[in-house]
Parts: C-alpha cells; structure tokens; sequence
C-alpha cells in the first residue's frame, strides 16, 4: 500500500449503518471522534499521533496491541484537524516497504487481531464477526489484480484456504474486501484512488458470510450483492 492511513480500530461486532454514518460525520471538528471510537466498542484503535521518529504504534484503547513502525513517516496531515496527524505508507515506487510489526502469532500484543483474523484452523462458520474502521488518502495504481497478491490495510496470505485481505486495493483503485481461497467471495466497492480522503468501514459475520464496505458513510457493497467469486 502506497498512501496515508488514519484513526484505523477494530472492533469484535458488526458496526451498525447508523454508527458508521456517525463516525463519518464526526471526523470534523468539533466533535470528539476520538470518544466515540472508543465508546462504540473498539478493542485496538491507532491514532498515529506520535512524533516524527516515534518507533511504536501506540494502541489508544490502552489496551495494549502496540506495534512497531517500520519505514512510516508520521506527522503527516489528516483528514480533518480533529483528527489530527496521519501515517504516511511507503513512498511512491517503493509499495511494500512499510508496516506495523505487532509480533509473533500468540504474543500479547497481536491478541486483539485475532477479531479480523482468518480462522488458523480455517473453519469460516465459527461464531465471529468484526469490523475495521479506517480513513485513507491514496493515489495508487497497481499492475496485479489478484487480491492475494495487491496492498491491503490488513490481511493474512497462507496456503490453501484461509486468506483474508481488508481494505484491499485493486488494480483499478477499488476499495475491496476477500476472504477463502475456497470460494469465499472477492468483493470490489467503488474507486478510491482519487488522493482524495475517505472513510471506510468494513464489517463481516463470519458465521453467515455476510459482508458490507461503507465509504463516506454510506453502504456501497454488500456481499449478496458484488460477489465475484474467487481470484
């Protein structure tokens, strides 16, 4: 991923249509999105408000999943001054070359991931759902568009089955969402490589299978809607 990123959280449940529309229209000053965040359930929230040269990804539900920076040039401007900074992802040319290292898989750190993490045993009926909150800010334009190979916001690639890919950006600057290798459905939202911001909220019941991204704080995909199957 090539772009900014900002107020990224995740939560244990499926966020609400009223709740998303809310968070959108509190991401300008003066309401505290900030609180609402946190009152809405999230178990790990970014901010990225450290200083310029900070090395640690400070979880601001102090709950603990910190991280470490690698390659992020923070400081950068937000989506509104309510929001305050935001982290810039690897520099034009140079996809890939940035992240947040959370630890080894167990680790205290990592533990609130499980909640938008593939099943490690890859049984996608279990009773989970989740959600991921993010804004972002990106110009990019990949060549590959398969979603097990493009830049996403979080996601894990592992052989066989178990794959899942948020807030992944395809080669037609689509915002997208994929799970399973197995069929478990490839969903493509509308072009956000505009350089331009935006809200995204993506939610997934993985019990049910059911599937919404929100941009901007309207729904724009659902997964009765826009399957297209695996890639």
């Amino acid at each position: 991923y090539v772009g900014l990123l900002d107020e990224v959280a995740i939560y244990p449940s499926l966020l609400s249509a009223e709740q998303v529309k809310t968070h959108y229209d509190l991401g300008a000053p003066p309401a505290s999105y900030a609180d609402t965040v946190i009152a809405d359930g999230a178990v790990a929230y970014w901010r990225f408000e450290e200083a310029e040269g900070a090395t640690t990804a400070t979880d601001s539900t102090g709950g603990g999943t910190d991280g470490t920076y690698n390659g992020i040039t923070l400081g950068q401007s937000g989506p509104s001054a309510d929001l305050g900074t935001a982290a810039q992802w690897s520099e034009p040319g140079e996809p890939g070359s940035s992240n947040i290292d959370f630890g080894e898989p167990g680790a205290g750190a990592i533990a609130q991931l499980t909640n938008i993490d593939a099943p490690q045993d890859d049984n996608f009926d279990e009773e989970k759902e989740a959600s991921l909150e993010f804004w972002m800010k990106t110009s990019q334009v990949i060549g590959n568009g398969d979603n097990w190979r493009s830049p996403v916001v979080f996601g894990r690639e592992s052989p066989g089955d178990g794959d899942i890919q948020w807030g992944w950006v395809t080669n037609g600057g689509e915002i997208g969402f994929a799970v399973n290798d197995a069929g478990g459905g490839v969903y493509r939202g509308p072009v956000i490589n505009d350089d331009q911001w935006h809200h995204v909220v993506q939610t997934f019941d993985f019990e049910t299978g059911e599937f919404v991204t929100y941009v901007d704080g309207a729904a724009v995909v659902r997964s009765e809607e826009r399957r297209v199957g695996k890639e």
